[in-house]
């Protein structure tokens, strides 16, 4: 939808997943102990992320986000995308020792 239709809220809530999953990766890269410990760590915060764009995507009727952003609705987009990094910051406080 980004490159083909020029969907401005897919990109917003691409960015903000991107930028949601890159803060808990940075915190573990930072506070990990060895290339074991950053990896666990990794697949935890990507596993949140997954969950979260999920139960977003999940959701129906008049709170389908799936369906607004498919419509170009930039609110929906900018939503995810504060979603995403909000989630991001509490998962890589939560993995900060």
């Amino acid at each position: 939808m980004i490159f083909e239709q020029n969907n401005t809220a897919s990109a917003l809530g691409f960015g903000g997943a991107v930028l949601g999953l890159c803060i808990p990766l940075y915190s573990a890269l930072v506070h990990s102990v060895s290339y074991t410990d950053f990896a666990m760590w990794a697949g935890v915060a990507m596993a949140v992320q997954l969950v979260l764009a999920f139960l977003l995507t999940r959701l129906g009727g008049k709170f389908s986000v799936k369906t607004h952003i498919e419509n170009g609705d930039v609110a929906a987009g900018i939503m995810m995308a504060f979603t995403s990094v909000s989630i991001g910051l509490l998962n890589a406080g939560s993995m900060s020792y």
